[in-house]
């Protein structure tokens, strides 16, 4: 927690690996590439971390192409929180970012909430596939809460609850769609609490 980074990602991995109950939080990365969280690797497993109030122009958690782009990589967030991170570059500013459009990013049980990104970001911004259950992503500030890409698929389930997400001009901006070929599955039976806004 609380470091100060000059020039490179604060944590980048090209090898499987589990992170359980750790607090990335309170960092600073003033020049770095991808994030401060860089994922290149096959399979990440984050299960009930806390990333929280960390700062960089570009992504928190940046997942890349893995093994010169022909491997399907595999990220999960389990009981995770994000909360009070920003970013500020005019590209690549998005506070979760998953760049390639192999990979598959899951999100179950998770919080994210009152992050700040460039004006051009998202809370999370995919060219994958992403999976969101049971998980809150409520009164973050930037472009759009969720990007889905062009002929993107985003697949929610349980009580996943986006709204009250905003542009910086206040406006409501929750999940948005970049064309008509974006899709949006229901993977598991909705609950009484979702709650998603456009």
């Amino acid at each position: 927690t609380n470091n100060v980074i000059g020039s490179t990602e604060f944590l980048y991995f090209q090898s499987d690996v589990t992170f359980t109950d750790v607090n990335i939080s309170g960092n600073t990365l003033n020049n770095g590439t991808y994030g401060i969280i860089s994922v290149d690797t096959l399979k990440a497993d984050f299960i009930g971390c806390s990333i929280n109030n960390n700062n960089y122009t570009k992504s928190v958690v940046y997942i890349r192409y893995t093994n010169g782009y022909t491997k399907d990589s595999v990220v999960n967030f389990t009981d995770c929180t994000f909360n009070g991170n920003s970013t500020t570059s005019s590209a690549n500013n998005s506070i979760i970012e998953l760049a390639s459009n192999t990979a598959k990013v899951n999100f179950d049980s998770c919080t994210i909430t009152g992050n700040t990104s460039g004006a051009s970001g998202s809370a999370i911004k995919f060219a994958g596939a992403l999976t969101l259950t049971d998980t809150v992503i409520t009164g973050n500030t930037g472009a759009h809460a969720v990007s889905i890409p062009t002929n993107g698929t985003v697949s929610i389930g349980g009580n996943t609850k986006i709204y009250d997400n905003k542009n910086t001009a206040g406006e409501q901006n929750n999940l948005y769609m970049e064309s008509a070929a974006g899709k949006i599955k229901i993977t598991k039976a909705l609950g009484a609490q979702t709650k998603i806004g456009v």
